[in-house]
């Protein structure tokens, strides 16, 4: 992949996690890798918090604070 420029993607990946007391470390999510995905064609996608969706805001923890906002 080092010769491969990485281009970044127009998608995005919404990791949304399970409740925290089911994580015996939920700060790190039991250590998940939530780095960007890069795929075979060189393409990146970033793995994101929250992101906007026919007008509303998805958010990881499933909340609406931020779409009520």
């Amino acid at each position: 992949m080092s010769d491969m420029q990485i281009q970044k993607s127009k998608s995005e990946i919404l990791f949304v996690a399970k409740p925290s007391c089911l994580y015996n470390d939920p700060s790190t999510y039991d250590d998940q890798d939530l780095s960007n995905v890069v795929l075979q064609n060189g393409t990146s996608m970033p793995i994101v918090d929250h992101f906007q969706h026919l007008g509303s805001i998805l958010s990881r923890d499933c909340r609406d604070d931020l779409d009520v906002d």
